[in-house]
């Protein structure tokens, strides 16, 4: 927490006084992070023993350490350097971060909170009310209210759209009153409708983040397919905008299965789900059984299924899979190999974890082809 804090403060100083070798500095240490010590959730922090990074690749899963805090600066970090250079490598962390190791944060009821947010848990782990040290409940409070502020900015006479939520923003583009909004049902529809209305007609440029998770998208400006390169993760968009125009995105956003760098050793022979920018887990109340117990099925077909009365209205992934039938061994060890039983694993998003029946959780699978 106290490195991205003060990451967060470099990067602002070297924004303000232009300090180039300060900026440098800056982006070395954001790559490391998002390169070598990064959880697929976006939680940062693997030792506990004081609130620490580890070395390179080390990420264990069920001791985790990944504060809410932690997450949040990096947020706070990442904002700072998308100010200074548009690259969508910083706003697909901030959003990696939000809807996962932010998010998992709070209960659906917005009363329980965690303060380290494991990948796995034997079903011990649970968010509470409050804290002797309480940075955590307040700090989720402060950055959603404040979300407003991460999803447009402007320069010149250009916007960015850094993530896609409902909202509605007033900007002004080369001396032009410019209101935009956005319609949409992400992260579970992968369609986003943008309104923009300049007060005048005006020629500027509406930049899109192209997510990089998604391997295509198409774009559309009142009904007419437009076409384009993007520039470190951001479609540009110049034309004479008038009021009512329309912008309509489609995002390709199947569920997918994830594979760590091989150097994380604790994730080796293992797989996680996402869909969208959503991290996925499997827990024990949905599949009847410890999750240690389950395997992955390599080559999957997955059905995206949306739950309106679970958990607030999630999508739950079903995928094929395994149980390791135990208890029919009568020895601690033997040469007989245990049988698999062949199974349909559901997942649901990891924010939505440990807000039912206690029990056993992970996000990475061991996988079986």
């Amino acid at each position: 927490v106290r490195a991205v804090y003060l990451y967060s403060g470099m990067a602002d100083v070297a924004g303000e006084t232009g300090d180039k070798a300060l900026f440098g500095a800056c982006r070395r240490l954001f790559d490391d992070i998002i390169n070598t010590k990064m959880y697929v959730t976006g939680g940062i922090g693997a030792v506990k023993k004081g609130e620490a990074f580890s070395t390179a690749y080390d990420l264990p899963n069920e001791t985790a350490y990944a504060e809410t805090c932690a997450a949040i600066g990096l947020v706070n970090f990442a904002h700072r350097m998308l100010r200074k250079e548009l690259d969508s490598k910083y706003s697909d962390c901030i959003e990696r971060a939000l809807y996962n190791g932010v998010l998992s944060g709070v209960s659906r009821n917005g009363r329980l909170f965690f303060y380290d947010n494991p990948l796995a848990s034997s079903g011990k782990h649970h968010r509470k009310e409050w804290y002797d040290c309480s940075c955590c409940p307040p700090n989720i409070a402060r950055l959603f209210a404040s979300l407003g502020g991460y999803i447009y900015s402007t320069k010149g006479s250009a916007v960015a759209v850094h993530l896609y939520l409902g909202s509605e923003a007033n900007l002004e583009l080369g001396g032009t009153a410019v209101s935009i909004s956005q319609k949409t049902g992400y992260p579970w529809g992968n369609r986003v409708l943008i309104s923009v209305s300049p007060e005048v007609p005006a020629r500027f440029t509406v930049k899109l983040r192209y997510p990089g998770w998604c391997g295509k998208l198409s774009v559309k400006v009142n009904g007419k397919n437009i076409k384009g390169t993007a520039k470190r993760g951001y479609l540009g968009i110049e034309r004479l905008w008038s009021a009512g125009d329309k912008l309509s995105i489609v995002f390709d956003m199947p569920a997918r299965i994830v594979y760590s760098d091989p150097r994380v050793r604790q994730n080796v022979g293992r797989a996680a789900l996402m869909k969208g920018p959503l991290v996925y887990c499997f827990e024990e109340v949905d599949n009847r059984a410890p999750v240690e117990s389950l395997l992955l099925q390599v080559n999957n077909k997955f059905r995206v299924i949306h739950k309106a009365g679970l958990l607030g209205g999630v999508d739950i992934l079903k995928a094929k899979g395994f149980l390791v039938n135990s208890g029919r061994q009568k020895q601690l060890y033997s040469g007989e190999a245990p049988k698999l039983e062949a199974r349909v694993l559901t997942a649901i998003p990891y924010f939505a974890w440990d807000n039912r029946k206690a029990g056993s959780m992970a996000v990475w699978l061991r996988v079986k082809s």
